[in-house]
């Protein structure tokens, strides 16, 4: 088995990160390019540290990327 039942939380964290990220790729793909500052206007009690950890894991998978002036878009 490679889960334990020990591990339920960061689970819940996982699937919740999932989430903001579909939810992250969904709004640059429906607004368009934007700075992490609006992006994280954009959905009610967001952290800045969330926001930015579903934005990296984004990046990291080519799902989003940054154009030529700093702002987020999702990736063509």
């Amino acid at each position: 088995e490679g889960w334990s039942t020990d591990r339920t939380e960061q689970a819940t964290d996982n699937t919740d990160m999932t989430a903001l990220e579909e939810d992250i790729l969904t709004k640059l793909k429906d607004k368009g390019p934007q700075d992490p500052r609006e992006l994280q206007r954009c959905f009610h009690d967001l952290r800045a540290s969330d926001r930015d950890k579903a934005v990296a894991h984004l990046k990291f998978s080519g799902r989003v990327v940054e154009n030529a002036d700093g702002r987020l878009e999702a990736a063509a």
